[in-house]
C-alpha cells in the first residue's frame, strides 16, 4: 500500500488522526499508525486528489471535511473509531475548485468553510450531534475570494479570514448569526491567510503581503471583538505562514524564507508585555527546502514546529523543534538585608542574587514580593535585584525564569 496522505492532526494530549487516499481511491482515516486495525472507510467515491481538512476534539473524535470531485459538493464525516462513519453533504451549490477547511473545539463542535464556484463563502456548523445547515457568509464584492481559513472557540463561535480583492477580511459565525468583522489589511495584495483561535475567542492571523513587490509575512491579533493593526514580522521573500495561539493569548507565527539559502523562521507574541519577539531561525539549508511546516502551542505556551526537509530524489526527512520544555527555575537564590548610609539618614534594602536557569530559551527573570510583581532582570544579567526602602518586616520573594512566549518557570523562593 502506498497511500497519499492528505491531512494529519494531533492534539496536545497525543491523540492523532491521519486521513489519506488508498490505492483504490477510497478516502480513509486511522488512529492506529502501526497496523490497519484502526482504518475506517470515509468515502469510497473519492479520488486521489480530494482536498481534505481534519480537526480533532479532546477525546480524539475527528471531524473530516472534503470536496467530492465526482459530485461537486462538500462532504463531512465524524470519525469515532468505531464503525465506518456515514458522510453528510454540507453544500447545495456546485463546488469543484476549492479546498474546504474545518476547525474543531475541545468538546467536538466544528465549523467547516468553503468557496463555491461562484466565489461565495459558505459555512456549516456541527453542534456535536448534527450539522446545522449551510449558511452564506459573504458574496464577492471586491473581486473573487482566495484562500479561506477558520478557527473555533470553546463556545462554538468560529472566526474566519480570507483574501478578497487584495484585502484580508474576517467574519464570525456561531451557527445562526454571521457578523462581519471588517478588513484586517487593506489593499495589500495579500494571500495565504491563516488563523488560530483559542478557547476564549482570541485569535491570531497571518498572511503574505506583496504590496511592495517583495512578499513579507504580516500578522494581526484579535481580542474577541476587534482586530489590531497588522504588523510585519519577517524579511522579504517569504511565504507559507502558519500560526498557533495558547489559552492566554501567546502566539507563534512560522514561515518560509528564501534569500540564497532556504530558511524556516518564527516569531512569538508575549501577551504579558504585548510585544513580538525578534525572528528566530528554526532551520537553514543551502540545498534543501522545507515543506508542509506547521506549528502548535499548548496551554502552557510551549510551542512545537514540525516540517519536512527535502533531501532530493523525493526523500523527505522529518525535522522538528520544541519551543520550550517545562522551564526550570533559577538556581541558588539567596537574599540579604543591606543598608545604605547617608550623612543624615539610612535606607534599608533587600538584595537578591541567583544563578541562571538551566533551561534554554530564557529571556528574563521576573521578581515578585509577597505575591506582587516588582521587577524584571534580563537573562544576560547581572542576576542581581535590589528592592529598596524596606522596613523591618519579613518579605517573601519569588523569582521566575521567563521564556520568549511569556511562560513562567516554577519559582525560586527566599524569605528576608
Amino acid at each position: 500500500m502506498n497511500p497519499l496522505i492528505i491531512s494529519f492532526v494531533l492534539t496536545c494530549l497525543g491523540m492523532g488522526v491521519v486521513v489519506y487516499n488508498d490505492n483504490d481511491g477510497n478516502l480513509v482515516a486511522t488512529r492506529d499508525f502501526t497496523s490497519d486495525m484502526g482504518v475506517k472507510d470515509i468515502d469510497t467515491d473519492a479520488s486521489n486528489n480530494s482536498p481534505t481538512s481534519v480537526g480533532v476534539a479532546d477525546n480524539g473524535n475527528a471531524v473530516i471535511v472534503w470536496m467530492d470531485p465526482i459530485n461537486d459538493h462538500i462532504e463531512a464525516a465524524v470519525f469515532l473509531n468505531t464503525a465506518n462513519p456515514a458522510s453528510t453533504i454540507l453544500s447545495t451549490t456546485t463546488v469543484s475548485m476549492t479546498i474546504p477547511q474545518v476547525a474543531v473545539n475541545g468538546s467536538g463542535q466544528a465549523v467547516a468553510v468553503w468557496l463555491d464556484d461562484a466565489g461565495d463563502l459558505y459555512a456549516n456548523k456541527f453542534n456535536g450531534t448534527m450539522w446545522e445547515g449551510e449558511t452564506l457568509i459573504r458574496s464577492p464584492i471586491n473581486n473573487l475570494f482566495n484562500v479561506q481559513a477558520v478557527g473555533i472557540d470553546a463556545s462554538g463561535r468560529a472566526i474566519m479570514v480570507w483574501e478578497e480583492g487584495g484585502d484580508i477580511r474576517s467574519a464570525s459565525f456561531n451557527g445562526t448569526t454571521v457578523t462581519q468583522l471588517g478588513v484586517i489589511s487593506t489593499g495589500s495584495a495579500s494571500s495565504d491567510a491563516v488563523i488560530a483561535v483559542n478557547s476564549s475567542g482570541n485569535a491570531v492571523a497571518a498572511w503574505v503581503n506583496v504590496a511592495s513587490g517583495d512578499p513579507v509575512i504580516d500578522a494581526a491579533l484579535f481580542n474577541g471583538t476587534l482586530w489590531g493593526a497588522p504588523q510585519t514580522r519577517s524579511a522579504i521573500d517569504t511565504d507559507n505562514p502558519r500560526v498557533a495561539l495558547d489559552v492566554s493569548g501567546n502566539a507563534v507565527v512560522t514561515w518560509n524564507r528564501t534569500a540564497g539559502d532556504f530558511f524556516l523562521e518564527a516569531a512569538s507574541f508575549n501577551v504579558s508585555n504585548m510585544q513580538w519577539s525578534t525572528v528566530k531561525i528554526l532551520d537553514q539549508s543551502s540545498t534543501q527546502f522545507f515543506l508542509n511546516q506547521d506549528v502548535k502551542i499548548n496551554d502552557f505556551g510551549e510551542a512545537i514546529a514540525v516540517w519536512l526537509r527535502d533531501a532530493g530524489m523525493g526523500n523527505r526527512v522529518v525535522r522538528s523543534t520544541q519551543g520550550t520544555a517545562a522551564l526550570l527555575p533559577p538556581r541558588d537564590l539567596s537574599g540579604k538585608r543591606k543598608t545604605n548610609r547617608f550623612p543624615t539618614q539610612s535606607e534599608h534594602f533587600n538584595r537578591l542574587i541567583w544563578k541562571a536557569s538551566l533551561s534554554e530559551g530564557v529571556v528574563s527573570y521576573v521578581i515578585f514580593r509577597n505575591g506582587v510583581e516588582i521587577g524584571t532582570v534580563p537573562a544576560k544579567g547581572p542576576l542581581v535585584f535590589d528592592d529598596h526602602n524596606r522596613g523591618k518586616q519579613k518579605d517573601t520573594y519569588e523569582v521566575h525564569a521567563v521564556n520568549e512566549v511569556g511562560v513562567l518557570s516554577p519559582p525560586a523562593t527566599v524569605v528576608i
